[in-house]
């Protein structure tokens, strides 16, 4: 069973997505969807770098 704490957080995601939709104009919408989309890429490129550095330069030494 749903705790009524999770339902209420839930519902208070709800209502800001809601409100974002309702009350930003398109033009808003595109500046936090690029902004969004650039620090969703930062993080993936460094993510992938972090990857790439343990792939390319794995410990192989045995403790």
């Amino acid at each position: 069973m749903i705790s009524q704490l999770t339902i209420l957080n839930l519902q208070v995601v709800a209502t800001l997505l809601m409100s974002y939709d309702y009350f930003l104009s398109e033009k808003l919408k595109v500046k936090f969807g690029n902004q969004a989309k650039r620090f969703i890429e930062t993080r993936a490129d460094v993510n992938n770098a972090m990857l790439n550095i343990d792939l390319l330069q794995p410990d192989w030494t045995l403790h």
